[in-house]
């Protein structure tokens, strides 16, 4: 019994057989479109949300308007090629003392390639927290072990 998608399958030369990576192949282009169509509505109906929901607690809302900051600083990177996206907000999270922002900011600088971020992990890296920094530890970690691939 062949699996399904192998040469086992296909008759050589078949290109109508040839497999799912032909029907994708050339549409990544079209992924801030999508994103810009259906996805960012959503987040800014999340972000005006946010304001309502957490409007009587300040370090609630604090919190929240950093995940949604989080998020679209992602979105910015990640489809949009913004390749520093959201380092000025992880530095200031990172500098909050606050776990859940040092959270989002060893997150967000792990995967920005500035001296700045590397900066920032470094210092977190020795956080009083040790959650916090066994976390920037490892992005650490992965950063270089990126850094040597390339």
């Amino acid at each position: 019994m062949a699996l399904i998608g192998s040469r086992a399958n296909k008759p050589r030369g078949d290109r109508a057989s040839m497999g799912i990576a032909e029907n994708i192949i050339g549409t990544h282009y079209r992924y801030p479109d999508y994103f810009e169509a259906h996805i960012l509505p959503a987040m800014r109906r999340a972000k005006a949300d946010v304001e309502t929901r957490y409007a009587g607690d300040l370090a609630e809302l604090a919190g929240a308007r950093a995940e949604v900051a989080f998020t679209f600083a992602k979105y910015r990177r990640e489809v949009r090629g913004e390749r520093n996206a959201g380092l000025s907000d992880a530095l200031g999270w990172a500098a909050s003392g606050d776990p859940k922002l040092q959270d989002l900011a060893v997150r967000t600088l792990e995967s920005i390639d500035a001296p700045e971020a590397a900066a920032g992990l470094e210092n977190l890296r020795s956080s009083g927290n040790l959650v916090v920094s066994a976390a920037a530890r490892m992005a650490l970690e992965r950063r270089a072990s990126r850094a040597l691939r390339k």
